[in-house]
Order: C-alpha cells, then sequence, then structure tokens
C-alpha cells in the first residue's frame, strides 16, 4: 500500500518537471502524470464535467486521458503507485528544474 506522504511528494516533485526545453518531448509523460495524479486523488467522474473545445487541444488531450483511465476502472492506491513510479522514472531521466 503507497503511503499519501510518499505520494504527495512524488506529486510535488512531479511540478518540477515542467522545464519549458523539454516541454514538447514531455507533453505526452506530463498528460499521463495528470491523468494518474486526477485518479489518484479521487477527483471525480470527467463525464460530469464539459469535455474542452478543439480549440484547446491540450486541455482536450489531458481530459480524454483522465476519463479514458477512469473509465478503465482504475482505483486511488494503483494509481498512486503508478504515479510515483513513473514520476520517479522521469526525474531520473531528465532531472528537475529547480524552482527558486
Amino acid at each position: 500500500m503507497t503511503s499519501n506522504v510518499t505520494f504527495e511528494h512524488a506529486a510535488a516533485e512531479a511540478k518540477k518537471l515542467n522545464d519549458p526545453s523539454l516541454m514538447e518531448q514531455l507533453e505526452v509523460k506530463i498528460i499521463l502524470l495528470y491523468k494518474l495524479f486526477k485518479v489518484a486523488t479521487n477527483c471525480g467522474d470527467p463525464g460530469k464535467l464539459a469535455r474542452p473545445s478543439a480549440f484547446n487541444p491540450k486541455e482536450k488531450a489531458k481530459y480524454d486521458a483522465w476519463k479514458a483511465l477512469h473509465d478503465s476502472g482504475m482505483k486511488a492506491p494503483e494509481a498512486q503507485q503508478k504515479y510515483i513510479r513513473y514520476e520517479m522514472e522521469m526525474k531520473a531521466k531528465y532531472g528537475l528544474k529547480n524552482k527558486n
């Protein structure tokens, strides 16, 4: 079982991955973290929210990824474990941007 302290630490560290020089190659990976975060934190059913328009492709992609993962039936503890593992892999590969 994943402790919330470990998940919260991973979530805070993942925010440091937002390095503009890496954004293009990280965009798909960031969306993976986003959908895992939304399920891990029990953000509810995305189907009850309006789907973003085609004029906002980044938000639409995030919504679609979250909805697909939610609809798959993944539960919060599993999403937390996957989030932590994936964040650690990304941190090892790309490093962290120091937010001062």
